[in-house]
């Protein structure tokens, strides 16, 4: 499960989607950050549509808001508090837009016995917790 985060530098004073209003806005090409500024911000005319820059790489991205260039980078949760979290940049998550995706695993069609196999590996890493640590060492 996975929401959007909007990243920001550290000493910005986003902390609310209103305050996005009238920003410059940058997201990942082809994703639900680029979906949800378009739908939210964009068609309700809260941003004009050449605020919203639109980059395949994510850490091209995440530079634009570093230098300045781009005010917030809505991007999935577990790619924001990375970058959040690095004591590389100066960037901090200002709020959480809950959008709950799921993420999924692709697999061949046809095939059960790796599909309950995974799931049944999926469900025990979730009851000993194995599943949270690997996220929150890896993701948040």
């Amino acid at each position: 499960m996975a929401n959007q985060a909007v990243l920001v530098k550290e000493s910005s004073t986003i902390a609310s989607i209103e305050d996005l209003y009238g920003k410059k806005i940058i997201t990942q090409l082809g994703t639900t950050g680029q979906y949800w500024v378009d739908t939210n911000l964009v068609d309700t005319n809260k941003i004009e549509a050449d605020d919203h820059t639109k980059f395949a790489d994510v850490p091209a991205a995440v530079l634009t808001v570093e230098n300045g260039q781009q005010d917030a980078f809505v991007v999935d949760t577990p790619v924001a508090w990375k970058y959040a979290n690095d004591t590389a940049y100066n960037l901090k998550v200002g709020f959480i837009i809950y959008t709950m995706e799921q993420y999924g695993i692709l697999i061949p069609q046809g095939e059960p016995e790796l599909k309950k196999a995974m799931d049944d590996a999926i469900a025990e890493m979730i009851a000993d917790g194995t599943l949270e640590e690997i996220m929150l060492r890896w993701l948040i």
